[in-house]
């Protein structure tokens, strides 16, 4: 359970603040799952809009699996977060350097897959329907915003 892993010296007490603010995450993920799934359904039960009935279905399920991720998610995190044996074993799991750096690895190579998708995707677009090109182009340049952003950010303060 090592979501976006940050540093390897951390006490107890402060450990249980990263499980609850990871808590909070997830809560986030759980109400976007809620309004997705709730989407999915007004679209289906109602005439507020049209949407395809395969894009309700992606929605509807999409939706209730972020909510039902999100819930084990939570109770998981609870149930470590309330027994000292657990918590202790996820601490170390948590400063852990094989997993810092198993972590890092795997967020760089999801990182670049996901580049290269984004990248096949707009080649794709621009060859079966241009107009949909600038729908691919937002994620592209919202992540290298972000990257340039975090890592003048971090470049200041570590």
């Amino acid at each position: 359970m090592c979501l976006f892993q940050t540093n390897k010296n951390t006490s107890i007490e402060n450990f249980k603040k990263i499980l609850y603010s990871r808590i909070k995450l997830f809560c986030v993920l759980g109400a976007l799952g809620i309004f997705t799934l709730t989407v999915g359904i007004v679209s289906v039960v109602t005439d507020l809009f049209t949407i395809e009935e395969y894009a309700s279905g992606l929605l509807t399920g999409s939706g209730s699996a972020l909510i039902a991720c999100s819930a084990v998610f939570i109770i998981y995190t609870y149930k470590v977060i309330k027994n000292e044996d657990r918590l202790k074993e996820e601490r170390l799991k948590y400063q852990d350097e094989r997993n810092i750096l198993i972590a890092n690895q795997s967020i760089k190579v999801a990182t670049v897959a996901l580049l290269a998708a984004l990248y096949v995707s707009m080649i794709l677009v621009l060859i079966i329907n241009h107009e949909m090109l600038y729908y691919i182009l937002v994620p592209i340049f919202v992540f290298l915003i972000a990257y340039l952003v975090a890592t003048a950010y971090f470049n200041k303060h570590y």
